[in-house]
């Protein structure tokens, strides 16, 4: 399966309305047919967000995450958006077995739900879930050069984490 930079617009933007009334449609268009290129359904989808930052590598193990509205100011109906999509727990444990053979310190952790940069592209992506879904988080020391890290000392790591 191939590794896609998947944008999200400005927090809950294809959610609401705009001026110009097609400010995000060339995105949401993208989004929306971003399956029709995969050649087969994932069975689970590993999203790399740098929304949360944390000391080190972290990765969603929960079951049922639930969604962290990480975005302020928007209109209420934003904060009543739902995405039921599963976590993949087994899915978690082996990215951070992964990292941690590759010399990066990671952690699961069980208790953070899928923020704005998982959902938001997601429910545009799969409207209903059929995947099961699994965010990591940067370590907050990465530069930008090291972000891509765990690719560079690992380069199937797409391939034998999924």
């Amino acid at each position: 399966m191939p590794t896609l930079f998947i944008p999200h617009g400005a927090g809950p933007c294809f959610f609401m309305d705009w001026n110009p009334p097609d400010a995000w449609n060339t995105m949401a268009d993208f989004l929306k047919n971003v399956a029709n290129t995969l050649p087969a359904r994932p069975s689970a989808i590993v999203v790399v967000s740098a929304h949360w930052l944390q000391p080190a590598f972290s990765v969603t193990s929960g079951a049922q995450p639930e969604l962290f509205y990480d975005y302020y100011g928007f209109p209420p109906h934003t904060y009543e958006l739902r995405y039921p999509a599963a976590g993949a727990p087994q899915l978690a444990a082996r990215i951070a077995g992964m990292l941690g053979q590759a010399q990066l310190p990671a952690q699961q952790d069980a208790a953070r739900g899928f923020d704005h940069g998982m959902f938001i592209p997601a429910k545009l992506m799969s409207p209903t879930p059929t995947s099961r879904w699994c965010s990591s988080r940067c370590a907050k020391t990465w530069t930008r050069r090291r972000t891509s890290m765990p690719a560079a000392r690992s380069p199937r790591f797409a391939t034998k984490a999924c």
